[in-house]
């Protein structure tokens, strides 16, 4: 498995790239660890089971784990209505089809929000569209970490074609990071606070 680091001001960051799906790494080694769209790709239920698993076993803080929607309409690597429904020798043939950037099959598991639970064993939350959410987060903050509201700091801005654009460090991503699982961490404890104190979690968090 191959690794680089980037850093800057006192963040490091460590993109692992896909192969071996068991890194070399000590229980709580990062403070966060962070997947978009991945778990889907890893290749079945087992292999995800087994990533899902390394993650929660790695992270120190917490997590950040964002996959597709499978009961959302539409694939979104081929833009194929009801296609992640198709067993894999109809997705063979109708994959040609695709108005998507995926023409050729390969292997994708989305999950639903329960099999992400089931993954993650945490609260799941469901993003994108209102009424159809096309998006999926498990997350966690660990009871131990001292959140602090700490905002990015705007960087240099420069522009491309004529647009201006503020670079981001990666420091600034773990920020925002920590900010807005904490934000939610905090309304889920509240709400189970008022469930066990008043019998209902619809009650508004003061």
């Amino acid at each position: 498995m191959d690794a680089q680091t980037m850093s800057d001001d006192n963040t490091r960051m460590s993109p692992f790239y896909r192969g071996w799906l068991r890194p070399p790494l000590s229980s709580q080694s990062y403070d966060w660890v962070f997947s978009n769209a991945v778990i889907e790709h890893v290749g079945g239920p087992a292999r995800q089971q087994l990533f899902a698993s390394e993650i929660r076993r790695v992270a120190r803080k917490g997590y950040f784990v964002a996959t597709p929607n499978r009961n959302f309409p539409v694939d979104p690597h081929t833009l194929l209505p009801l296609y992640q429904f198709l067993s894999p020798q109809l997705q063979r043939k109708v994959c040609r089809f695709s108005p998507g950037y995926m023409k050729e099959y390969e292997q994708i598991d989305l999950l639903s929000a329960g099999d992400l639970q089931f993954l993650f064993q945490r609260d799941v939350r469901k993003m994108g569209m209102r009424f159809f959410p096309n998006n999926l987060v498990a997350y966690r903050m660990s009871t131990r970490c001292k959140w602090k509201n700490k905002m990015a700091q705007p960087g240099e801005n420069f522009s491309v074609l004529g647009v201006g654009v503020m670079p981001c460090k990666s420091s600034d991503v773990v920020a925002r990071m920590e900010e807005w699982i904490a934000q939610r961490a905090m309304s889920h404890d509240c709400r189970h606070r008022h469930a066990r104190n008043y019998g209902s979690a619809s009650r508004p968090c003061i």
